[in-house]
C-alpha cells in the first residue's frame, strides 16, 4: 500500500499518516488537504484571499528505492485570517448604511450583544441577518408612505 505525501507551497511535505482510498477522487483529496492546511494553521488574508497549487503524490519503496508519482493537483484556498477589528467595522458599516440612521445603532448593539462571545464573523452575520430582515419592510414602509 502506498504512502502519500501533500506538498503545499511554502510548507514542509504534510506525510499522510492515515489509510487513504487509493482513488484520487478530487472530493477525497479536497478534504485530506482542507485538513492539512488546518492542521498547519495556514490561513489566507481576508482581502486578498490567495489560491494555492497543492499536490499529492505516492510513495512507494520498489527494490530498495522510493519511486514518487503525482497523483493529484489541486488549487486551494486555505481558510481565511481571522476578521480585524478594522475589517469588521468597514463591513459593519456598509450593511448598516442600508439601514435608517435611526436603527443602526441598535441593530450593531443587538449583533454585538448575540455575537460577540464567539468572533466578528458571528457580529457580523447577526448585522447581516437582522439588515436582511429590516429593510424589505423599510422599503414597503416607504412606498406605502410615499405613493
Amino acid at each position: 500500500m502506498p504512502n502519500y505525501i501533500i506538498r503545499i507551497p511554502g510548507q514542509d511535505d504534510y506525510y499522510v499518516d492515515y489509510p487513504v482510498d487509493t482513488n484520487p477522487s478530487a472530493p477525497l483529496w479536497t478534504n485530506r488537504i482542507n485538513s492539512a492546511m488546518r492542521e498547519l494553521r495556514m490561513t489566507t488574508p481576508r482581502c486578498n484571499p490567495e489560491l494555492l497549487e497543492c499536490t499529492v503524490v505516492s510513495l512507494n519503496s520498489v527494490k530498495g528505492k522510493l519511486i514518487e508519482k503525482k497523483i493529484k493537483s489541486l488549487k486551494l484556498q486555505p481558510p481565511l485570517a481571522r476578521m480585524t477589528a478594522d475589517e469588521f467595522h468597514t463591513e459593519e458599516k456598509n450593511l448598516l448604511d442600508q439601514l435608517p440612521i435611526e436603527f443602526r445603532s441598535v441593530v450593531s448593539n443587538w449583533a454585538y450583544e448575540r455575537g460577540h462571545s464567539a468572533d466578528f464573523e458571528e457580529c457580523l452575520s447577526h448585522v447581516s441577518e437582522y439588515v436582511d430582515t429590516m429593510v424589505p419592510a423599510f422599503l414597503a414602509m416607504h412606498r406605502r408612505d410615499n405613493g
